[in-house]
């Protein structure tokens, strides 16, 4: 029987076929010139596909990037950092990276997050994956926006799978007051090889999070 790697969480279909060909037809220009360092063809693209201003973007080097450029435009060393338990392991890394503190907290008794302690830490940045790797579990509507209502900072929404689940916040990203969503090429799209990563938010925080990368 062949075996199946799952352990990175990528698409084991490969990338699709218009991307392979687009790879493909690139100029050598295209490949041996360092690009853009905000990659402004890639943001107006992606702001026509999600219906937002290109203002509302950032890019990144794959949603890690990004991931580690927020908690450094947003926490001060000593700030907390508030994440379910078990999520993305990266997360609490680069905020030990930043001089931050990583506080996990215990899922509910249902399984899901435990807003409650979560908001409890009075933390700087809260962090949620949705849908929670490596759990593939799901986190509902109503407790997103309850984090969004009742935070005491940031709330960074991590939908590196929404494509598998069918529902996002993306688009509602650039008009709440507190929330990034974090994305990537990497999971639906089979790209991971290419590191391509973005984020959705207020221009304000969107300008913040560039500054720092």
């Amino acid at each position: 029987a062949a075996t199946v790697d799952l352990s990175d969480n990528t698409n084991l279909f490969g990338a699709a076929p218009a991307a392979l060909a687009t790879l493909r037809e690139l100029a050598e220009g295209g490949v041996n010139r360092y690009p853009g360092v905000f990659a402004e063809e890639l943001k107006e693209a992606l702001a026509l596909y999600h219906d937002v201003s290109v203002e509302a973007l950032a890019t990144g080097c794959g949603s890690d990037d990004l991931l580690d450029s927020i908690v450094r435009a947003f926490c001060e060393p000593g700030d907390r950092l508030a994440l379910p338990a078990p999520t993305f392991a990266m997360v609490p890394t680069f905020a030990r990276m930043n001089g931050v503190r990583p506080i996990a907290c215990a899922p509910a008794p249902d399984g899901g997050p435990d807003l409650d302690a979560l908001l409890a830490t009075g933390a700087r940045l809260i962090y949620l994956c949705r849908p929670n790797n490596p759990t593939g579990t799901s986190v509902a509507r109503a407790a997103v926006e309850r984090l969004l209502a009742e935070a005491p900072g940031l709330v960074l929404l991590d939908e590196a799978y929404a494509e598998f689940a069918g529902d996002e916040f993306l688009r509602q990203a650039p008009g709440a007051e507190r929330l990034i969503v974090v994305r990537t090429f990497s999971k639906a799209w089979g790209l991971a090889g290419l590191r391509v990563g973005y984020a959705a938010g207020p221009p304000g925080l969107m300008a913040a999070v560039e500054k720092s990368r």
